[in-house]
């Protein structure tokens, strides 16, 4: 490493070290530090016992798998830190894309195309700008009388308003959508959440380690599998996406045509358009209000005819690729977890589901799992003290700060004798509670 960091020194070229711990090679320091000292007319840093010159050009990138590194603060100070590490909101806009591509892609293709159009169009005012204050600051003479540039500086102002109203339309069009894509974003939420619960198993045990790849292939492989898909299967990676979305600007006004075309689709009572641009047959395939894709005498269909969706029907398919989805990549996390984890696994995702639906309170799930006692509990009576332990008694008085359980320590001393048939079932959870408290949702009542 110090005969390349030296070559490198004095020739200004860029030095990457990958895959560094929290301890750094003493040799680095000077490099890291800029500690270098002038003899003559050169520039020299001290790399081991040597005097290595030092080029103005050179640049080290230190690269490091770690999650969350420790580095002494000199070291940061001299450094500028850059975490690559996804996001879960970065990998819910990846997911959303990954999912209209699948879905939509025609949707997703025009989208790119007006980002394209988009810069191009901002480069294009840039250029303008700079080329008339050019010809401002060269012009010779009295400017009035120059009729050449008069003229340009017209076309110039012709194509800027030109440009600029184009810009316009293109983000209105963009806007509508991005209503569109955002329609599927329930299905890109899904795929983040399952992802940082994947990644934070390693909790449970070191072995539970998943990579973002293999999770964007099996998530791919659940919205193949969701029923009511007529398109072809295809395995695709984030990379592969981003090379496919890529590309040159098509003419602006058939982008824009047809962009309006395609929000026009899902903005008025139109969900969706189901299928692609190929011809099928009577295989099973069934579009999503369950009438097959090809007619019932096994003529084919040309699917370059809209089969648009109503606002019920893209719910129900959105449904079905929420289920899917959360299904395929739960089985492939299954096979690789112990026995005794798998019912762990199983309910942090079921809590994780509930919570993010807001089918359950934030607070109750924190009680839930915390568990928390009382440290000083009123006293408790003589009935209850028949059937019911000190530590029992704490934790009810602690679950009484919890919304809509602050009566429920009354109202076990008020009625203990009926608390304590309920509790002398066999399978209490399966008979309803005293009281009111049968009304409650079945969480509450878990509580």
């Amino acid at each position: 490493m110090t005969t390349v960091m030296e070559r490198a020194l004095q020739a200004g070229h860029s030095v990457l070290i990958e895959n560094m711990g929290e301890s750094i090679d003493a040799v680095l320091n000077p490099v890291i530090t800029r500690s270098t000292f002038k003899k003559g007319r050169s520039i020299y840093v001290k790399i081991g016992d040597k005097d290595v010159e030092y080029n103005k050009h050179f640049k080290l990138f230190l690269h490091t798998k770690l999650s969350n590194p420790h580095y002494p603060p000199e070291i940061q100070a001299e450094t500028t830190l850059i975490n690559f590490t996804v996001t879960e909101q970065g990998l819910e806009d990846q997911l959303l894309a990954l999912v209209v591509n699948k879905e939509r892609p025609e949707l997703e293709e025009t989208k790119t195309q007006l980002i394209i159009q988009n810069s191009e169009f901002t480069i294009k005012l840039k250029q303008l700008e700079d080329e008339l204050l050019y010809k401002l600051s060269t012009a010779e003479g009295d400017i009035t009388e120059d009729v050449a540039l008069i003229e340009s500086l017209e076309e110039s102002k012709r194509v800027a308003t030109e440009i600029s109203e184009k810009v316009i339309e293109a983000r209105e069009t963009e806007t509508a959508i991005n209503d569109s894509r955002n329609k599927y974003r329930p299905v890109a939420e899904r795929g983040a959440m399952l992802f940082f619960l994947l990644n934070s198993l390693n909790k449970i045990h070191a072995f539970y380690q998943y990579s973002l790849n293999a999770f964007v292939t099996v998530f791919s492989r659940g919205i193949d599998q969701a029923p009511g898909s007529c398109r072809k299967q295809e395995q695709v990676t984030l990379r592969q996406l981003q090379k496919r979305l890529s590309g040159n600007a098509a003419d602006f006004e058939e982008v824009i045509k047809k962009a309006k075309r395609q929000s026009s689709n899902t903005s008025g009572g139109v969900g969706s358009r189901l299928g692609s641009r190929r011809t099928t047959t009577q295989s099973g395939c069934m579009t999503p209000s369950g009438i097959p894709a090809a007619s019932m005498t096994g003529e084919p269909i040309d699917e370059e005819e809209e089969l648009e969706m109503t606002p019920d029907q893209l719910e129900a398919r959105i449904n079905t690729l929420l289920d899917t989805c959360t299904y395929t990549v739960y089985n492939y996390t299954r096979r690789g977890l112990f026995d005794r984890d798998k019912l762990i696994v199983l309910t942090l995702l079921t809590f994780q589901i509930l919570l993010r639906s807001g089918r359950i309170d934030s607070v109750e799930y924190d009680a839930l799992c915390k568990g928390a006692r009382s440290a000083q509990p009123p006293p408790i009576t003589d009935d209850l003290s028949r059937w019911m332990s000190e530590g029992q008694w704490a934790a009810v008085d602690a679950l009484t700060t919890v919304p809509g359980f602050g009566s429920l320590a009354k109202d076990l001393e008020k009625s203990s004798d009926d608390w304590l048939n309920w509790c002398n079932n066999e399978a209490p959870e399966r008979v309803a509670m005293p009281g009111e408290w049968s009304r409650m949702t079945e969480f509450k009542q878990l509580l």
